[in-house]
């Protein structure tokens, strides 16, 4: 490559059978960082004198993180085409799936037992979907979030549902909840785990040891939970627009 002046390549790895297109940009920057864009492009974040020989090495040690990427970028896609809202179509709610029933009146969509979606409203059903689950997470949320804070003597400033697809919680410094809309769809007991996961941040605010023993006390079984969130992830990103 050879001096500081490039700033963008474009070239192709190889994995398996996949073959990915990689976006290489120089940056006043210390590490490399690899973010998947598309079903089969990457861009590549390199200081600048980062030379394609280093490039290559690190492209080689995360063949697999780049290959499990793409995959589940590829299968998250195939579960968003495949969805249409149509008569009998099945959807998570509260951990439970429930079909679409297409009605001729009523609300454009309607809980009871099963989504009753007025036919002239399917265009917009992703979006009526997920108003329905923000709706739908926040009454659980707002209710929930009392009785845990009062269980664990934790305290938050405010709470609001938000529209994050990557990240189930957050808690801001001054101890600001936000929770992502998708968890509508999670087991009670799957928010229940989120929302202490957050309560516990406003405590310790980083991942070691001392934040997951402290999570435990309260959601001993936290790890099946979050398994679940994992597991079901790429059907419940699948609604959103």
């Amino acid at each position: 490559m050879g001096n500081s002046r490039e700033k963008e390549k474009h070239i192709n790895t190889r994995i398996d059978d996949i073959t990915a297109d990689v976006n290489i940009v120089w940056s006043k920057r210390k590490t490399l960082s690899l973010k998947i864009t598309g079903q089969k492009n990457l861009i590549l974040k390199v200081p600048l004198k980062t030379g394609m020989g280093q490039i290559d090495s690190f492209l080689k040690r995360n063949e697999k993180w780049i290959r499990d990427g793409i995959k589940k970028f590829m299968n998250n896609m195939e579960a968003k085409e495949a969805i249409g809202f149509n008569d009998g179509e099945m959807h998570l709610l509260s951990g439970n799936y429930y079909p679409v029933r297409l009605v001729d009146s009523g609300n454009c969509l309607e809980f009871n037992d099963a989504f009753l979606l007025r036919k002239d409203c399917v265009f917009i059903g992703r979006e009526l979907f997920m108003n329905f689950y923000r709706e739908s997470l926040r009454r659980y949320i707002e209710k929930r979030l009392v009785d845990l804070s009062k269980d664990t003597g934790l305290r938050f400033t405010s709470v609001r549902i938000g529209s994050a697809l990557k990240r189930w919680g957050s808690c801001t410094y001054d101890n600001r909840l936000t929770f992502s809309w998708l968890l509508a769809m999670a087991p009670p007991e799957c928010i229940d785990y989120v929302i202490v996961h957050e309560l516990v941040h406003t405590r310790i605010r980083s991942h070691g040891k001392t934040f997951w023993n402290e999570v435990e006390k309260f959601i001993p079984d936290w790890r099946q939970k979050r398994k679940w969130l994992s597991d079901n992830y790429i059907f419940m990103v699948a609604i959103s627009p």
